[in-house]
């Protein structure tokens, strides 16, 4: 985490944009949490929303997944019985994702500071989530050079919902194209054609 920070904020951090399968991607991860998860007791719920097809997009895949695999373990980490949930949808240019849990919740006062690093004083986070701070703000700091948003919301005692966006954009493959044309006469209605069969009557 340490380390992440001093890149970003030295602005060594870049950006490594290729093809990302967000459906496949997801799906590991529900496969590596959900032991994690049922040993807390608790449920895991994946809700996918794209086709195949649709999940194939072009974004920095290491930080889309960073992203996520910090939400859920603090999700894991502060929910102690019920349910972990996570997912994405496209909701117009962008695929939205969320993580949402049944944890100790989140107080107004440290929901406008949740995404920074701890501070001390009155600004610090309660114990109840204490340890959560630099795996958010490094999160923020992704989502933002991704050129995303990310926001919660929550009710102490009840749980949180993360939620962040990233920029969709799809990789189109071309449909198959034959690249042998059919033979077009514009005369062609006008032909005549002579079939010879190679024997004694057509010679």
């Amino acid at each position: 985490f340490r380390s992440d920070i001093s890149k970003i904020e030295s602005g060594q951090m870049n950006l490594n944009i290729s093809v990302c399968n967000i459906k496949e991607q997801s799906d590991y991860l529900s496969a590596f949490f959900k032991p994690e998860v049922n040993s807390k007791g608790l449920r895991l719920i994946y809700n996918c929303c794209l086709t195949e097809e649709e999940a194939i997009i072009k974004t920095d895949n290491e930080k889309v997944k960073s992203i996520l695999i910090n939400l859920i373990k603090n999700a894991i980490k502060f929910t102690d019985k019920g349910s972990i949930e996570f997912g994405y949808s496209k909701k117009n240019e962008n695929l939205e994702f969320y993580v949402k849990d049944t944890g100790v919740g989140i107080s107004k006062e440290q929901k406008e500071f949740i995404f920074e690093r701890f501070r001390q004083g009155t600004e610090s986070l309660s114990r109840n989530y204490e340890g959560a701070g630099l795996g958010l703000s490094i999160s923020k700091s992704f989502v933002e050079m991704l050129s995303g948003k990310i926001w919660m919301d929550s009710i102490p005692g009840k749980g949180s919902t993360f939620y962040f966006t990233i920029p969709y954009n799809p990789v189109i493959e071309k449909s198959h194209v034959d690249t042998q044309p059919e033979f077009k006469n514009k005369n062609s209605r006008n032909l005549k054609i002579l079939i010879a069969e190679d024997d004694k009557f057509s010679e």
